[in-house]
C-alpha cells in the first residue's frame, strides 16, 4: 500500500471528523443514523479507513459532500443522473468519477497509464472511472494523487 496515498486517505477522514464537529454532531449521532457502534466512527475517524460507502453516508450525515480540487487550487464538481432504486454513494461515485475522467482526459493521460499508476487493473480502473466499482480509499488516494488533484468535503447547497 501505498504510504502517501493512505496517509491521504486518513486526512480525508480526519477532515470529516472536523466537519462532523462543526455541523454538530456526536460520533453517536453518526453511528446511530448508520446503523454501527460509536467505536465503527471511532475508529474511522481515527485511521481506520471506512468502505467508499460508509465514507459516503458518514458525509451524507452532516451534510457535506467530496469535491474535486485540482492542481491550480480551483474546485471542480460535477453533476450525476439521479438512477431510481440507485443508492446515494453510487451517484456520488459517478459524479466524482466523472470530474476525475475529464481531469485525466484534460491531462492528455490514458486510462491504462493510470490504471499501472495506481496500481489497479485496467478493467477495474475502467469501471472505477464510470461509478460501477466502489473503490477502496486508499485506492481513490492513490487516483487523485496521480492526477495531481486532491479530494475535499464541502457542504452540500
Amino acid at each position: 500500500m501505498d504510504p502517501v496515498a493512505r496517509d491521504r486517505a486518513v486526512r480525508w477522514m480526519a477532515e470529516l471528523r472536523a466537519a462532523r464537529y462543526s455541523a454538530g454532531f456526536t460520533q453517536q449521532d453518526v453511528a446511530t443514523a448508520l446503523g454501527v457502534r460509536k467505536s465503527t466512527v471511532n475508529q474511522w475517524e481515527n485511521g481506520h479507513l471506512a468502505s467508499w460507502e460508509r465514507f459516503c453516508a458518514e458525509g451524507r450525515e452532516i451534510g457535506v459532500r467530496l469535491v474535486v480540487v485540482d492542481q491550480n487550487g480551483c474546485v471542480r464538481d460535477g453533476l450525476a443522473e439521479v438512477v431510481a432504486g440507485e443508492p446515494w454513494a453510487r451517484t456520488e461515485l459517478r459524479r466524482l468519477a466523472g470530474v476525475l475522467r475529464g481531469e485525466r482526459k484534460g491531462a492528455g493521460r490514458s486510462r491504462a497509464s493510470l490504471a499501472a499508476e495506481v496500481g489497479v487493473s485496467l478493467w477495474s480502473f475502467a469501471h472505477l472511472e464510470r461509478g460501477q466499482l466502489n473503490p477502496r480509499l486508499v485506492v481513490l488516494s492513490a487516483w487523485v494523487g496521480s492526477l495531481k488533484c486532491d479530494i475535499r468535503w464541502q457542504p452540500v447547497v
